[in-house]
C-alpha cells in the first residue's frame, strides 16, 4: 500500500471511490462516554445504541434517549 503503480493501456471505465467506515467512535452528548463500534466490510451498517452505555451512575440515569454522536476525527475509513 502507499505505492504508485503504472499500468500501460487504455482506460475503459472509471468511477468514484466509495468510502466506508470500519471503526466508528461514538460520544455521548450528555456525559461524554465514548463507545467504539467495529463494522464488518460489505453492505451492512452500524447500529448505534439508543441509550448511554456508560458504567455506573455516569450514563443511564441522566442521559436522554439517542445521546450518541459520531466523532468523525477518530473513525477509520477504507475505500471500496
Amino acid at each position: 500500500m502507499g505505492q504508485l503503480v503504472v499500468v500501460p493501456g487504455i482506460v475503459t471505465a472509471c468511477s468514484k471511490t466509495a468510502i466506508k467506515a470500519i471503526k466508528e467512535v461514538l460520544r455521548c452528548s450528555n456525559c461524554g462516554h465514548e463507545k467504539v463500534i467495529n463494522i464488518k466490510l460489505g453492505y451492512g451498517g452500524a447500529r448505534h445504541p439508543r441509550t448511554c452505555e456508560a458504567p455506573g451512575d455516569e450514563g443511564n440515569n441522566k442521559c436522554p434517549l439517542d445521546p450518541y454522536r459520531v466523532v468523525t476525527e477518530k473513525n477509520t475509513f477504507v475505500d471500496q
